[in-house]
């Protein structure tokens, strides 16, 4: 449950400035870069402490809501899941930001899901091979570390502060000054058309 209230509350604090226009697309875009950087190692690094303390060959401890360590577990806990909703609020404002054909977006977003997939099928491939915690981590965190510097390119060479080209400007609907011929629809029409002429 705390894992799904941080997500809620990562995802609405991070959308709000995401879409707010004081600033422009590319300085949010940046802002938000930098953001996520800085959360992003936080929160890994965060983890290390508790990672030094486990290890496959040691029996994990048990522990419930009443030790005393707990709260620190929790709080951990929960800003995984924060950053969980920074980083997927992010990825989809780039997405959104890089064309605005739905197509595209489609395309977009079917990508990037079947590459978390595949890696989430990787990770618990090789959970399930018992390799060791230290390797699951380290790899998972160069992996966003290193997406976050692939992903420079696209803000500096494609990302404007609008998609709205030219060619893509809304068509302006001019009044018609016959019916169109043809079928049911275009029928309809004409009836309504000899109406309004009456």
């Amino acid at each position: 449950m705390w894992y799904w209230i941080s997500q809620v509350v990562g995802a609405g604090l991070f959308g709000l400035f995401l879409d707010n226009t004081r600033f422009t697309r590319r300085t949010r875009l940046w802002i938000g870069w930098g953001f996520t950087f800085v959360i992003l190692n936080a929160i890994w690094g965060g983890g290390v402490a508790f990672l030094l303390k486990t290890d496959r060959a040691k029996k994990s401890p048990e522990a419930d809501i009443f030790d005393h360590n707990y709260t620190w577990y929790l709080i951990l806990y929960m800003f995984y899941g924060f950053l969980d909703a920074i980083w997927q609020t992010y990825c989809y404002y780039v997405m959104g930001a890089l064309t605005n054909d739905p197509e595209k977006l489609a395309f977009y977003a079917g990508f990037y899901k079947s590459l978390q997939a595949a890696g989430a099928t990787v990770i618990a491939a090789l959970d399930g091979d018992k390799f060791p915690f230290a390797n699951l981590f380290a790899s998972s965190w160069a992996l966003m570390f290193g997406g976050m510097f692939f992903a420079l390119p696209v803000f500096i060479w494609r990302l404007q502060n609008t998609e709205v080209k030219d060619e893509e400007q809304a068509v302006e609907e001019k009044p018609r000054s016959q019916p169109a011929e043809g079928g049911a629809i275009e029928d309809v029409e004409k009836t309504l058309w000899d109406i309004q002429k009456q």
